[in-house]
Formats: C-alpha cells, sequence, structure tokens
C-alpha cells in the first residue's frame, strides 16, 4: 500500500513537472507583476505594457490539467483588497498577476481602424463606443462570424469576437468588431510597445532612438499612422527647441551689444598756431656808375 502511494505521489509529482503551461497575454497598460511576502500577501514587483507575452503555470490534480491559481490579498493606494491570481512566468521567473488582467491561450491582434464595437455579430446591434487606432486585443482565430440574418459571406465583411480591456472597469471584456479593422502583423504590436514606453521618456537621445527602433518595422497603415504622427510631434519639439535656444542666443547677443559702451567720439583736434616765417629782405645794391 505504502509502495503503491508513493508511487502514485511520484507519478503526481512527474505530471506537474511536465505539464504545459498556457500562453498568455497581459492587457492592462502598466500591468502589474506581484511576488508573495511572508504573510502570504502580494506585493508589487514589476510593471509590464500592454501585449507582455507570459506563461500561466499548470500542475496536473486527479489526472486533470489545471491552472495554478488561488484567491490572495493585495495592497492598493494603502488599503487591502480581495483579488482571484494566477501564478505565471515571465521571463522564467515566477510571478502572481490578477487573472482579469491577462487573456489566455487566445491570439493577439491590434485595432488598426477605429471601431465600432458590437453586443453580438449583428449588423444592428452595435453599442454607442467605440475602439481606438492602436488599441490591443485577442481574438480567437479560429472563428468567423458572418452578420446574422444576412446573405453576406465573405470574410473581408465577417466579425471577430474579441477581447479588450476596459481602463475604467479594470476588467477584460469581450465583444465583437469588424474582422477588416484589425491586423495581426506582430510588428504591430512590437510598434505600439515602444510608442507606450516612449510616452514615458523624456530624455531626447532615449526618444530618438526608440522612433529608430522602428522606423524599419512592417507596420499596417493605421499603426504607421500612428508612427508618422509621433516623429511629427518630435521633429515638432526639436525644431521648437531648437528655435528656443536661437532665440536665446540671439537675446543674449542682443543684451552683451546692449552692455557695451558706446564709442566716445574723437573731436576734431584744435590746430596748432602757425608762426609764419619771417621774411627776406632782400637788399638792393645800386651800382655807382
Amino acid at each position: 500500500m505504502k509502495k503503491t502511494l508513493l508511487s502514485l505521489i511520484l507519478f503526481a509529482a512527474v505530471c506537474c513537472l511536465f505539464a504545459q503551461n498556457e500562453k498568455a497575454y497581459m492587457f492592462q497598460p502598466e500591468g502589474s507583476l506581484y511576488t508573495e511576502n511572508a504573510d502570504g500577501e502580494l506585493v508589487w514587483s514589476a510593471s509590464l505594457f500592454a501585449g507582455a507575452e507570459l506563461e500561466v503555470i499548470t500542475k496536473v490534480v486527479n489526472g486533470k490539467t489545471v491552472r495554478d491559481e488561488k484567491d490572495a490579498k493585495r495592497t492598493v493606494n494603502g488599503k487591502k483588497s480581495d483579488c482571484h491570481v494566477y501564478h505565471v512566468l515571465y521571463n522564467d521567473k515566477p510571478y502572481y498577476v490578477v487573472s482579469d488582467r491577462i487573456s489566455i491561450q487566445d491570439d493577439f491582434a491590434v485595432i488598426t481602424k477605429e471601431s465600432a464595437i458590437y453586443r453580438s455579430p449583428d449588423l444592428a446591434d452595435v453599442m454607442d463606443s467605440s475602439l481606438a487606432t492602436g488599441t490591443f486585443i485577442t481574438y480567437d482565430a479560429d472563428k468567423i462570424y458572418y452578420p446574422i440574418a444576412t446573405n453576406i459571406t465573405s470574410q473581408a465583411a465577417s466579425f471577430k469576437r474579441i477581447n479588450y480591456y476596459d481602463p475604467v472597469a479594470f476588467v477584460v471584456k469581450t465583444c465583437y468588431v469588424k474582422a477588416s479593422n484589425m491586423e495581426t502583423q506582430r510588428d504591430d504590436l512590437k510598434t505600439l510597445q515602444v510608442l507606450a514606453k516612449l510616452k514615458t521618456i523624456k530624455d531626447d537621445v532615449v526618444r530618438k532612438e526608440l522612433l529608430n527602433n522602428i522606423k524599419n518595422l512592417n507596420n499596417s497603415k493605421g499603426v504607421a499612422y500612428l508612427v508618422a504622427i509621433e516623429n511629427k510631434a518630435y521633429e515638432t519639439e526639436e525644431t521648437e527647441a531648437e528655435e528656443s535656444i536661437e532665440t536665446e542666443v540671439i537675446k543674449e547677443a542682443e543684451v552683451e551689444k546692449e552692455n557695451i559702451p558706446e564709442p566716445v567720439p574723437v573731436k576734431d583736434p584744435v590746430p596748432v598756431p602757425v608762426t609764419p616765417a619771417p621774411e627776406k629782405i632782400i637788399e638792393k645794391v645800386i651800382d655807382p656808375k
């Protein structure tokens, strides 16, 4: 009996060891990763950009592969709150992440054209809100939804069921968007991550390098437009900075010029009186003849 129990424990341990983790993506911009302290509470450890790839750790329980998850407590703005978390790996390091901040096992995409959102794949079932160009989303690539109650069968006019992060409600939401308003290029995602990082950088040298990093990426038209806007803004900032410096140099030169004393005008010298040379007296010699 003991041998059987030991064998089962070893088998479970081996299964846990080789359980295949699940791919996931961070949804929240500046999404938080946590570690656990000695009291079992979650402590903030790092922030991730939207679209960062994670692995949800899985384990085998009673012969089934399940996610390693639990209820936990964390402190936010000085207040403790309850949350549900997944045990994840990022860069091969273990962390915890709040479960409604990530999307698991879906493919990612980017909204490349401002898109209306729908409750269902019905052309009339639209919501009074939209997703902006550059929004990171995930979706099930294997499923296509054609507009219901129509004869439309073109993929270009089809819908995709997507997940996106609502920054107001702090949760991941599900809706439908037109497939033509999204792209799945990996370069788009990387470009958006760089642009998001750019907004936190003040050093001009670093900003310029980040813009150069995405110059040659193969972006869709919508994302390329966002890059063009950022480049234009940066060029404007550079031009304004250069003009400001030039203006300051001119002002300094003018101030220096004003501080230079005016030259004292030189008066014409008073003419020195000239004493006329004495006249020579020429005596005439009379010839006595």
